[in-house]
């Protein structure tokens, strides 16, 4: 079994939060419609929500790149040379791949040769203009 996992930019500082995610109607707490939270570990007595930006809400897919960290949807992943690779949810599949492999064996097996070396989000200058999520 899987870690559930996900993350999210907090809307008042543009820092990455790592969680569990919610999506809370508040109207009546503090007048906001539609919120989207990254509830933070347990602390003590309460479980500290954050709010993030639901565009940068990304899930774990359970997996690690080369170095041990953990592989989000929106990674850009390079694979030994210099080619990169962008990480997405395929909803039609419903499983994780990456853009130019297919057979998910060899996403799987891929993964544990490439790094992490940014995000959609914080560079977006990675992402090929050719390159699009499925979804």
């Amino acid at each position: 079994m899987r870690e559930i996992l996900f993350r999210g930019k907090r809307v008042d500082n543009g820092k990455w939060v790592y969680g569990f995610y919610c999506h809370y109607n508040d109207t009546e707490d503090n007048g906001k419609d539609d919120c989207d939270y990254i509830i933070e570990k347990h602390n003590g007595d309460h479980f500290p929500f954050v709010e993030v930006s639901p565009e940068t809400i990304c899930q774990y897919t359970g997996l690690t790149d080369k170095n041990g960290n953990k592989i989000f949807e929106g990674d850009t992943l390079k694979l030994l040379g210099s080619k990169l690779y962008k990480v997405y949810f395929d909803k039609a599949e419903a499983r994780f791949q990456m853009n130019g492999c297919d057979d998910e064996h060899a996403f799987h097996k891929c993964v544990s040769f490439c790094e992490i070396v940014g995000n959609i989000h914080d560079n977006p200058e990675l992402t090929d203009s050719g390159w699009e999520m499925r979804q």
